[in-house]
């Protein structure tokens, strides 16, 4: 199995976008992950629904984030990137060992999607042994 057989398709959001913005971006799209690409489209980072959201503390609060913040601030950045041919075995694998909820799937220059390791990891043990 490859990767293209499970990554979904994604939209890229902006660095520089208002965490408002994406946050909004991504629940329209019904998207848990997203790519992200500096100004001139190039791959900087992922972000999930969870980083927008803010930190939650050890006792459960929620912290607000700046209202003018930016994706770059919460944003993963130098992200893995795998090819939508690499084996999925393989690539989960490396997810587990590096502890990486996504992956930004990459074909050449352009982003193709997304993995999740949730996806992946069903997809290549369906029973959960």
């Amino acid at each position: 199995m490859r990767v293209q057989d499970v990554m979904r398709r994604a939209g890229t959001v902006e660095a520089g976008m208002p965490i408002p913005t994406a946050s909004a971006v991504l629940a329209a799209r019904g998207d848990e992950v997203a790519p992200v690409a500096d100004s001139s489209g190039r791959l900087v980072g992922v972000v999930t629904r969870g980083d927008l959201a803010g930190p939650v503390l050890p006792n459960g609060w929620q912290l607000e984030l700046d209202p003018e913040a930016v994706v770059a601030a919460v944003m993963t950045h130098r992200p893995v990137v795998v090819r939508p041919g690499d084996d999925l075995g393989a690539v989960v694998s490396l997810m587990r060992t590096r502890a990486l909820p996504a992956v930004a799937v990459g074909d050449g220059a352009r982003v193709v999607g997304v993995l999740l390791l949730a996806d992946a990891a069903r997809a290549v043990d369906p029973v959960g042994r």
